[in-house]
């Protein structure tokens, strides 16, 4: 029996490439995501609404972790809810650190390009550009004695 080779027409392309294209553009996370490394003595979870946020670092603490929070891509590039989850997402990891404070250290703002295409029939198309601005916010998990 012999086979016969199949041909694929422009349409079927069309989709196919363009189902590649949407699957490439997902690549990016829609999730937050935290990430901690401890580098100090881990204590018994408190609850996040007992974590403090400072901008300077106390007079006396003990470092339990640095951590750093990334959010998912927002469109505005000054998204004050980004930056707000980002902090929340480091006061409840350091909660269950047992840390009743964070020390925000740095806060980047990074801009991503995404291209999407579009083939409506095989014969038209566009594409089109965006910009994705993604939080990340790095910090400290503390104990502060004299809270």
């Amino acid at each position: 029996m012999r086979k016969l080779p199949v041909l694929l027409s422009s349409t079927l392309m069309s989709s196919i490439f363009a189902a590649t294209l949407l699957l490439t553009g997902c690549a990016i996370s829609n999730q937050p995501s935290v990430n901690t490394k401890i580098t100090g003595e881990v204590k018994a979870p408190l609850p996040s609404d007992n974590v403090s946020v400072y901008n300077v670092a106390p007079v006396s603490y003990a470092e339990i972790a640095k951590m750093s929070a990334s959010t998912i891509p927002s469109l505005e590039i000054n998204d004050t809810r980004r930056v707000d989850e980002a902090v929340r997402l480091l006061q409840s990891e350091a909660a269950m650190l047992g840390a009743n404070a964070i020390v925000l250290s740095n806060l980047d703002i990074e801009t991503i390009k995404l291209e999407y295409s579009s083939l409506y029939n095989g014969t038209q198309g566009g594409r089109i550009t965006e910009n994705r601005h993604i939080v990340h916010i790095h910090a400290l998990a503390v104990y502060v004695n004299d809270k």
